[in-house]
Parts: structure tokens; sequence; C-alpha cells
């Protein structure tokens, strides 16, 4: 009886998405009685000309299986459920696995890493050894996790605590799953857009994971974060509040320059919206119901971040904005982190240490920089992967560490005096 309610639970979701239930499951589930949800009511399934018509349009847009192997769901003790996908590494023997895990931003979706995925493969097929994985979730009350728990309050406890905690038994059961799956060692590069950014500092500042060995924070400065919330209410005021199509959609986002890569958010929007009853598409998370929260989401991220344990290489990546509060500041002149700006003019090389890389070539980026200009992140990442991670070998090099050394410090100009 639990599978059927779970099985119904997912129905629910994936029609609300606009996809319909696998006939597997629908011929396997005749002969039951009809599933109750946990209130004891009759939890209804929608059949209806709607839910076709919404099914044939998202049949025009990528899926999650056109770049992820895998889409299972973790649950925790408490029942709340995880939305998660996973490209798989491919390895040679006794390589150590390399595994990138994002972590999405309010009002985004695991998929907004989609291209980024697509991309680390393609540039990884040929010039290295192994290819790394890229693991990714829908974070509480967004995109699928959200339907999942459908009428579970809990999709909008988003303090901060709350998620940190989450993302927590996020990494823990997937590293139980991975290490039970290969029985090998692994080495994880955390990537945080945005709030997923602070959550990443927040987890690493309380707990100590020994397989992660570096983070990616992507446009996020704790000064600059804590004063764009008070324009979030005008911002959450000005979406619109449902599309007639996802075409309309992915346009409006495209034309109001917050994605300007228009195959990455064929992937990452359709995530973000359900059908509703009327025919039109309306966002799947209100992010209003977390106002009680935003004070918390940022405080203290910037000096957390680069009093991190020099055992996690840092990375901050930035577009079009080369500002950095004190902590920040501070932290790049001590070495601390590396900084990597997206911008298309600047030369931050007389301001910042020599450890600051610009790239020139960028145009047209905003705050998803990883979706705007996945191939230049995907360069950027793996560069910073290669420096930070001997195990991470090119297929014309050695197995010799000192040889490997010898390559990394020439390439880095990083030679004895």
């Amino acid at each position: 009886m639990q599978r059927s309610i779970f099985q119904n639970r997912l129905r629910r979701a994936e029609q609300e998405l606009g996809f319909n239930f696998s006939e597997e499951v629908e011929s396997e589930n005749q002969d039951e009685e009809e599933p109750k949800d946990i209130t004891g009511k009759v939890a209804g399934v929608v059949h209806s000309k709607d839910v076709r018509d919404s099914t044939k349009e998202t049949s025009q847009y990528p899926k999650w299986s056109t770049v992820f192997d895998e889409n299972d769901i973790f649950c925790n003790n408490e029942g709340y459920s995880f939305q998660t996908y996973f490209k798989k590494p491919i390895l040679q023997d006794g390589d150590t696995p390399i595994v990138f895990i994002g972590h999405h931003g309010a009002g985004s979706s695991g998929l907004t890493f989609g291209e980024l995925c697509k991309s680390v493969v393609s540039n990884t097929r040929n010039g290295y050894i192994s290819k790394p994985g890229f693991f990714t979730f829908d974070f509480r009350g967004h995109s699928m996790t959200n339907l999942l728990n459908a009428d579970d309050e809990g999709n909008y406890r988003m303090d901060i605590d709350t998620l940190v905690g989450d993302f927590k038994f996020i990494i823990d059961h997937f590293l139980a799953k991975f290490k039970d799956r290969y029985s090998s060692k692994i080495h994880l590069f955390i990537i945080g857009h945005s709030l997923g950014g602070s959550v990443a500092i927040k987890l690493l500042r309380d707990h100590q994971f020994d397989d992660v060995k570096g983070l990616v924070i992507v446009d996020i400065v704790e000064e600059t974060a804590i004063h764009s919330l008070d324009a979030m209410d005008s911002y959450l005021n000005k979406l619109p509040k449902s599309f007639q199509t996802l075409e309309m959609a992915i346009n409006w986002y495209v034309n109001q320059g917050l994605i300007n890569n228009s195959q990455s958010a064929k992937l990452s929007i359709p995530s973000l919206l359900k059908h509703n009853q009327n025919g039109s598409w309306e966002f799947i998370v209100d992010l209003r119901k977390s106002k009680p929260y935003w004070n918390d989401w940022f405080k203290g991220i910037s000096n957390d971040f680069v009093t991190l344990p020099n055992r996690i290489s840092k990375l901050l990546v930035l577009a079009n904005n080369d500002y950095l509060d004190k902590p920040l500041i501070i932290g790049q002149m001590q070495g601390k982190y590396q900084l990597m700006v997206f911008y298309s003019d600047t030369n931050l090389s007389n301001f910042l240490t020599t450890s600051t890389t610009v790239i020139s070539d960028s145009m047209k980026i905003g705050h998803f920089i990883h979706e705007d200009v996945p191939n230049k992140f995907t360069k950027a990442l793996l560069q910073f992967v290669e420096r930070n991670d001997l195990s991470f070998r090119r297929n014309d090099e050695s197995n010799s560490q000192l040889q490997l050394i010898n390559k990394l410090n020439a390439k880095w100009n990083a030679h004895k005096k």
C-alpha cells in the first residue's frame, strides 16, 4: 500500500509537470484498490485533455534524461523526498572518481546545471583519462521536490539551518550509495550557485567531509546579496503569474536577460513550471512564502568562506562585477581562494592578486553564469580541479606524481626560485 501511495505521489507530480506516468506502472496497479494518501482521502489522479496537451508541449523540450543517467528520489527520516539527478563518472582501473555536486539557488532547480554537465562531459571526452560525474538535486520546495511533497508544509521550511541539514543528508546518502556501488574513494567538488553557495559554505563550516576537495561559489558576495534582498519583493511582484505556453516562459526569461542562453533555458525553465487547471503554466515554488528566512540566508558567508580549512580548495566565480566585500578582499590578498571574473573588458590584474583570472571574451552573461556560458565555465572548472587534485589526469600525463607536479608547476608558472 505504501508503494501505491508513493507511486501515486510521483504520478501526480509528473502530471503537473506535463508528463505521463509509465505504462508499466499503470498495468502493475490496475488490479489494486484506488490509492489513498496518508490522510485516508482518495488521492485523485487527473486524466484530462489539459494533461495530454501539456504532455505534448513538454515533449518538445529536452528532459533530464538527455543529460543525466539517473533520477533517484532520496527520502529522509522525516519522510520528505528529494528529486536527484546523476551523471555517472567514467573511470579507468585504479582511478579515483571525481564528482561535481551542484546546489542551485532560490527559484531555480537542479536542471540549471544541465548544460554545464553536458559541457563537462564533452570537454573531458578526449583530453582526460577519467570523466567526472555530476550530481545535483531540486532543493526543498523547488521543482519536482516540491511536487513530490505536495501539501507538505515542509516545502517552505527554508531556514538556513534546515537547508544545510538537507544538503548534509543529500551528500551523506549519495556517498553511501556511491561507495556501495564503486567500492572506491571519491573526490567531490561542490558547486553552489547564489543561495546554494551560502548553503554549501555553511555546510562545510559546520561539518567535515573528507571526500570534499573543492568548493566553487557562483556569483555570490555577502554584502551584495544582503542588499539585493531589499529588492526581492519588487522582483517577485514583476514575475508573470502564469504563461500560456512553455515557449512564452522561456522567451520571457531570455528577453529579460535572466538567462542569456536559450539552449540552456529550454532545459531549465520548464522544470520551474506546472500546468494548472486553466491550461496555463504557473511557477511551482512561491518564494514569498520563504520571506521569513531571507535575512539569515547570507549572513556571515564571506568570512565563513575565506576561513574554511585549507584542505578545501576554493574558487569564487563572479559576473560583470568585480566588487568584493571586506572579508573577501582580505582573503583574496592572503591567497585564501582563487577568483574568476567573467567580464567583457575590465582588467583587474593590477587591483587583485595574480591568482585572479579575467575572462575577456564573455558577452551577455548574468547571474546564471553556468547557464549563459557553460563551455567557458567548464574550462575554468576543469583547470581549477586539475590544479588542486593530482588524481585528475590528462591522457598524455604519466602516473608519476613528480611528473604531474612538474607539469602543473610549468602550466601555472610556479617555478622554483
